[in-house]
């Protein structure tokens, strides 16, 4: 069984921030107030649980005493997975090998249900996986939950 993470193994999420960077730039957002409230946006609390949301970045630039259109704002963050893929460039031919083994594929990700869905939605992964499982955080936790039944685990992520 493959358990795979999504964001910085699967999907290019330095360029996907980037491209965050850049939108939050046009409207007067310095890349360092955006990294930074970036990171307000993405923890959900102290135990690193995940929580990003374009809305929770937004809402953390106002905090921040930013003056945005917030409608604009959201309708151009959201256009970004209409204008870029951000799959990663090895991520398909990595799937199509892996799927070679007839072994389940699951994609692990931490994260806002809803927007990690919307992120996976754009690209073209989606057919490759027997199932996709989306928590808070703590991955490893999911993954040790199928150490009792399974022979065999691999787990591929980025930060391990």
């Amino acid at each position: 069984m493959f358990f795979l993470d999504f964001d910085g193994t699967l999907y290019d999420t330095h360029l996907f921030v980037a491209e965050i960077n850049r939108i939050l730039a046009t409207y007067g957002v310095s890349e360092e107030v955006a990294v930074d409230t970036r990171t307000t946006a993405v923890l959900l609390d102290d135990d690193l649980h995940y929580d990003y949301t374009f809305e929770r970045h937004l809402d953390a630039l106002i905090k921040a005493s930013y003056t945005l259109p917030r409608e604009k704002v959201m309708q151009d963050l959201t256009n970004i997975f209409d204008v870029h893929d951000f799959t990663s460039v090895q991520s398909i031919p990595f799937l199509n090998r892996i799927k070679l083994y007839n072994q389940p594929i699951v994609l692990l990700s931490a994260g806002n249900d809803e927007f990690q869905r919307m992120k996976i939605n754009s690209t073209e992964m989606g057919d490759y996986f027997d199932d996709v499982l989306i928590v808070h955080g703590n991955k490893e936790v999911q993954v040790d939950k199928f150490s009792q039944t399974e022979s065999q685990i691999f787990f591929i992520n980025d930060k391990i």
